[in-house]
């Protein structure tokens, strides 16, 4: 959220309590953060911290950051070990842009190239890294409706 000047810390224990709600958990994936995020005092949106723990290569450690219209802001690898040349190329821009600017309750990944906002265009030869990165995003969104008690 390059727009925030401020932000604000979610309770620990409301993140657990909120995070056993998740419904839509196949890939495994723990909240591990989430801050309110201001610009001059106003909530402009959320950024959760997630891992998914499904990766080719263990856990995948994003930050999704989520607008007030629910809409995807920006996607952040902070740490990712997947196969050089395939499931790393999950950090180029062009792959995590494939998010950004979209308002969907959840995405899925193709292969056979994206019809529509919700799919995702997975990365040749790392299609279990391109579900992990998507099934984190996911779960961010769908803490991001617990957490509007949605």
């Amino acid at each position: 959220m390059k727009k925030a000047t401020g932000f604000k810390k979610y309770e620990d224990q409301k993140i657990k309590k909120l995070s056993k709600q998740l419904k839509n958990n196949e890939n495994n994936v723990e909240i591990v953060q989430a801050l309110k995020a201001y610009q001059n005092k106003k909530n402009i949106g959320e950024i959760i911290q997630v891992i998914d723990h499904d990766g080719f290569g263990g856990d995948i450690e994003l930050i999704v950051g989520i607008n007030q219209q629910k809409e995807i802001t920006g996607v952040e690898i902070l740490s990712i070990d997947e196969t050089v040349g395939l499931g790393m190329n999950a950090k180029n821009k062009e792959f995590r842009d494939q998010y950004k600017g979209k308002k969907v309750e959840r995405f899925e990944v193709v292969k056979t190239g994206k019809q529509s906002d919700e799919e995702i265009d997975s990365l040749s030869g790392a299609t279990i890294t391109s579900k992990a990165m998507t099934g984190g995003i996911n779960g961010a969104l769908e803490f991001y409706d617990l957490l509007k008690g949605r």
